[in-house]
């Protein structure tokens, strides 16, 4: 399973269905990349949930409370730190009680903006989605794929009864977009599992 790495911004979702999911198309600098993500039929149901709660950098609290309220509904351990981080935490399934913890990490903001003559509110609206043919659009705003589709993918995997896996930590951080603040502020020993986030290391507890 791949998950999602921030590449660039993305421009368009492409509708996929050999893999059940998304094909993202990324604009970075001159060079177009591709990267294909196979996924559960879950996803895209969860990428539009989440697309449908407003989060800008630095004005999370409404998606932090989206993802704590996901977490809770699935009666797993859901954590909020200091600096508004949430962690869900799923115990291994029958089988891989001895398996190393792993940690799946995405970022709970957006790039937030549009076209010059687009009226929207960023702060109080959620993202206005449309399908395109084969691609799913937003409706004169950014998509906020990035990195709403990593937060997508991994709440496919805390909802899911049916992937065999270790000890799960779901980490995810605020402010990706414009500091790092959620990342720089995570404290020690809030995580087991080994991680990395798309852009810096974080060290594990021993």
């Amino acid at each position: 399973m791949f998950l999602y790495v921030s590449l660039g911004t993305v421009v368009g979702l492409k509708i996929n269905p050999k893999v059940g999911g998304f094909e993202p198309k990324w604009v970075t600098e001159l060079k177009i990349a591709t990267l294909v993500i196979p996924s559960f039929e879950i996803v895209p149901n969860k990428f539009a949930d989440l697309n449908a709660v407003p989060r800008p950098s630095k004005k999370e609290q409404r998606v932090i409370k989206f993802i704590k309220d996901f977490g809770a509904s699935l009666g797993l351990q859901t954590i909020e730190d200091e600096v508004g981080n949430v962690i869900i935490k799923k115990p291994a399934t029958s089988g891989m009680e001895n398996r190393k913890a792993i940690v799946m990490q995405s970022h709970l903001d957006m790039v937030h903006q549009k076209n010059s003559d687009t009226v929207f509110d960023f702060d109080t609206q959620g993202i206005q989605m449309y399908v395109d043919g084969d691609w799913v659009r937003a409706n004169g705003t950014t998509l906020g794929a990035d990195n709403g589709l990593g937060v997508a993918t991994i709440m496919a995997v805390l909802d899911s009864d049916t992937i065999a896996h270790p000890a799960i930590e779901a980490l995810f951080t605020i402010d990706e977009e414009t500091g790092m603040t959620g990342a720089i502020g995570l404290k020690g020993g809030l995580l087991w599992g080994p991680r990395k986030d798309t852009e810096v290391w974080i060290p594990a507890k021993p």
